[in-house]
């Protein structure tokens, strides 16, 4: 019978260069670098006086909110078109009124010209890609104004949901 040349598991302790470190090193070092983060974040949290939170004067300024248009009916909808003017829908709950643009900057700033005929719209967006617009009516249709200003209905809200496509959400009745 032969003898065994059976050789054991090196020790990885031995072959260290001195730049290691053992697992239990690095979970330490792993513990406090997160607590050190977990401290810097806590302190920057209570430290950082905020004006909202500190209330009183601002540095002499006083808060303020300025009323840009008046006399609008039941104004609810509001977007930023591509100028980067406001864009006002109007008859959310009252009398229907027209879309407004109201330019913020430019020679017509602080006007505001209308957009479309009298219309009741709960809320209006502009899109980013073509500057068009869309709305969702008081009769809960989905409205898209194109690029030459017709306006086109898009979705019966409530019709679609009679379908109800949704087979978890059995709503009764169908909220439009």
């Amino acid at each position: 019978m032969a003898k065994s040349t059976r050789h054991p598991a090196p020790d990885v302790r031995r072959y260290r260069t001195g730049n290691e470190m053992g697992l239990g090193a690095v979970m330490r070092r792993v513990r406090g670098i997160v607590g050190v983060c977990g401290v810097t974040a806590l302190v920057s949290l209570v430290a950082v006086p905020s004006p909202v939170l500190a209330g009183g004067d601002h540095s002499g300024h006083r808060p303020s909110a300025t009323v840009l248009l008046t006399d609008l009916s039941s104004p609810k909808g509001l977007a930023v078109n591509g100028d980067r003017n406001l864009v006002v829908s109007q008859g959310a709950f009252g009398a229907p009124g027209p879309v407004l643009v109201y330019a913020l900057h430019g020679p017509g700033k602080g006007t505001a010209t209308p957009i479309t005929d009298a219309f009741g719209l709960v809320d209006v967006a502009v899109s980013p890609v073509d500057d068009t617009g869309w709305a969702i009516g008081g009769d809960a249709h989905l409205y898209h104004q194109l690029g030459d200003g017709s306006i086109v209905d898009v979705l019966d809200i409530p019709g679609y949901q009679l379908t109800d496509p949704d087979p978890v959400d059995h709503d009764a009745p169908p909220n439009p």
